[in-house]
């Protein structure tokens, strides 16, 4: 008789799913609003079963050994920031020490007939594709997160949605989905991108069918806003588009300007799905404290930094069983805000918008350079749209920035002026010369990917190392 096939309705409890993650909208009565006391104890509680359950994978025996940490030593929050450190090199020196999976994930190979799993990777904007195996119970619990931020955004059971992430080898897409269709009771019309669903024939659909939000992108957003007019469409008017609960990349106030209606901000990645949503008060983003701890570290020296300075934020993941992620600095730039009762009425403590990438930073004539910092003063003038990508090159035996930005001015006599006038931006707020270039509209999809990545690569380094 053929062995039984385990299921994804056998592998996870949803009673306890929902017990100790409560989803929209219970979650926005009960633990959104608990006192920072009863937070912080349930997150070191949470913690420290998470330390138990990696302390027996290769990966994180072999770091903590290295570091001579023992997880017992963390006895409240305070201890949080001893846990080793690990970055995304770390994770490919696991993978070639281990190929093709690598020795960091939750399950060996000969357990993974015991239950499902899915297999995504991401998106290959800071180097080689990362595999990351999910069990069920990580996208249960990891598509519930996601369904709390469109549930606080103003989504809600029986809305249509269109789904606009690139359907790929990552997963935003799929979360998504599951969140929409799994958490929300929302109806998702997975058009995909640009690349499977013309754009034009989305915005048809959406404006045909009343889809009350559109998922993808911030980028995207705009550009489909500009297709819209090119098509006699008016994104305020002939839409009933209510909310854009999506990480913006900075363009918030470029998408509600676009289409009339309210972005809500987020920031998560490939690994975890969503750790931080953006409420209606604005002013950060809460962090989803039962599901994660998160302090914010040095660039430099890795040393703990107070409330309110900028380094490498510090992920600790309390609910995964796939792949732990433990301890892991992200390299991407945040502040933590001292926490606080927000005017929403929550205690959950707020961390800054995303500022960019550390590993991204190049020294240039002896001022630090973020290529983030650089595309949000090159697209806030008047004369260009959302769309850079910044370059660093060795000329002449030095470094040098070029910043490219998509214009209709383009190949036109006002393409010199506004190219002189961005320069001049950049040198004034970043206090260094930056080389500017205007491109033709849709120039720069090839080198960000904007339709086809999970998120669009914004800078390349062709430095000569030599």
């Amino acid at each position: 008789m053929a062995a039984p096939i385990r299921r994804p309705h056998d592998s996870v409890d949803f009673e306890a799913v929902v017990r100790l993650y409560p989803p929209a909208p219970e979650f926005f009565e009960s633990r959104w609003l608990d006192e920072p006391d009863r937070l912080e104890q349930l997150s070191l509680g949470r913690l420290r079963t998470e330390l138990e359950r990696a302390a027996h994978i290769g990966f994180y025996r072999r770091l903590w050994a290295e570091s001579g940490f023992e997880p017992r030593r963390v006895r409240s929050l305070d201890d949080a920031p001893n846990i080793p450190r690990y970055t995304v090199d770390d994770i490919r020196a696991s993978i070639a020490l281990d190929p093709p999976f690598g020795d960091y994930q939750g399950q060996s190979v000969a357990e993974r007939h015991k239950e499902p799993a899915r297999l995504f990777f991401s998106g290959g904007t800071t180097g080689s594709s990362r595999p990351t195996f999910y069990t069920p119970w990580d996208r249960e619990v990891g598509g519930l997160l996601t369904a709390r931020a469109y549930y606080l955004a103003g989504l809600r059971p029986g809305d249509l949605v269109l789904n606009s992430w690139a359907y790929g080898i990552h997963q935003g897409a799929a979360c998504a989905d599951e969140a929409l269709y799994r958490w929300l009771g929302a109806t998702p019309i997975t058009t995909s991108s640009g690349q499977v669903t013309p754009t034009i024939r989305q915005l048809e659909i959406a404006a045909e069918y009343g889809a009350a939000s559109i998922l993808t992108i911030g980028d995207y957003l705009l550009h489909m806003a500009r297709v819209a007019h090119e098509a006699g469409l008016d994104p305020k008017k002939d839409f009933a588009i209510r909310c854009f609960p999506v990480p913006t990349g900075g363009l918030g106030a470029q998408i509600e300007e676009a289409w009339g209606a309210p972005a809500y901000d987020s920031y998560g990645f490939h690994e975890v799905n969503y750790v931080a949503i953006e409420c209606p008060a604005r002013g950060g983003l809460h962090v989803l404290e039962d599901a994660f701890v998160v302090h914010v570290v040095d660039v430099d020296t890795g040393e703990p930094l107070p409330d309110g300075e900028q380094g490498n934020l510090v992920v600790h993941c309390l609910y995964k069983t796939g792949s732990a992620q433990i301890g892991y600095n992200t390299q991407d730039l945040a502040r933590l805000y001292p926490r606080s009762r927000c005017a929403c009425g929550s205690w959950m403590r707020k961390m800054d918008y995303f500022a960019g990438r550390s590993d991204n930073m190049i020294k240039l004539r002896g001022t630090n350079v973020w290529p983030e910092a650089v595309g949000k003063v090159a697209t806030a003038h008047p004369g260009v749209g959302a769309e850079y990508f910044v370059v660093a090159e060795t000329v002449d035996a030095r470094d040098e920035l070029t910043v490219r930005v998509e214009s209709e001015l383009a190949g036109t006599d006002a393409a010199g002026p506004v190219s002189e006038e961005i320069a001049q931006d950049l040198r004034a707020k970043l206090g260094v010369r930056i080389r500017t270039e205007v491109v033709a509209v849709g120039e720069l999809d090839g080198a960000t990917g904007r339709l086809t990545l999970s998120k669009p690569k914004r800078f390349e380094d062709r430095r000569d190392r030599n």
